[in-house]
């Protein structure tokens, strides 16, 4: 969800394993930057415009 300059990724994981997430910034308009994830206060750094990450079960991050 976005807001003027800023926008924040919303991720949910509602099952009941662990996922495997890889999402390409140049096709969503996002830069290759360092995210921080706002709810367990860790960061992501995102390679070659693609952002890969582990959702662990039931786990929600907000990437900013």
């Amino acid at each position: 969800r976005g807001e003027g300059d800023e926008s924040v990724i919303v991720l949910n994981n509602v099952s009941s394993e662990s996922l495997s997430i890889k999402i390409d910034l140049a096709e969503n308009s996002l830069i290759d930057k360092t995210f921080n994830d706002l709810i367990s206060e860790t960061n992501i750094i995102s390679e070659n415009k693609v952002l890969s990450l582990e959702i662990k079960p039931y786990q929600v991050m907000w990437l900013k």
